[in-house]
């Protein structure tokens, strides 16, 4: 059983198969993804700018943010999506992924967003994640990739849909 590391609800779980970001379909996640695709400027990446909180309204709850460091070996919560907070109980606005998680989860978590930031391509995710003490949650989610100023990938958008 993966705990984070502090009293706050914990995973039991997170299940996760990869798909073609395009078989990760959503009207939600088609929508985000359509919005990436028309800011991607030939073989550059969209920006930061791009995916601002204000420009992120039409999948409010449903987007977060997330930062990528030490070479794309790490991952922090830069702004987690309301939904996402609700549904896992959890809201870990600014904390590193290693400070909260850990086991199977972690390197769940881990996986998806390296999916993204090495292919420098949307990732395509199905899974479930399982609350300790609570139901097991499916979902649908995608993986965006994000540069500012240089070629290397320093942040994330991941859009999920909750299923149940």
């Amino acid at each position: 059983m993966a705990r984070n590391r502090e009293d706050q609800t914990a995973y039991e779980s997170l299940e996760l198969t990869e798909t073609p970001a395009a078989a990760s379909r959503s009207h939600l996640l088609e929508s985000i993804e359509d919005y990436w695709r028309d800011r991607r400027d030939g073989g550059r990446l969209p920006d930061h700018g791009d995916f601002s909180p204000e420009k992120l309204l039409p999948w409010v709850g449903h987007a977060s943010l997330i930062d990528v460091g030490e070479g794309g070996r790490a991952f922090r919560w830069r702004l987690q999506g309301s939904r996402f907070a609700e549904v896992t109980g959890r809201d870990d606005d600014g904390r590193w992924f290693r400070e909260v998680y850990d086991g199977q989860v972690l390197k769940g978590f881990e996986r998806i967003c390296r999916a993204a930031a090495e292919h420098r391509e949307p990732a395509g995710f199905r899974g479930e994640l399982r609350v300790v003490g609570g139901t097991a949650v499916a979902f649908l989610a995608l993986v965006l990739p994000l540069a500012e100023q240089t070629d290397e990938v320093d942040r994330l958008v991941l859009a999920v849909d909750f299923l149940s």
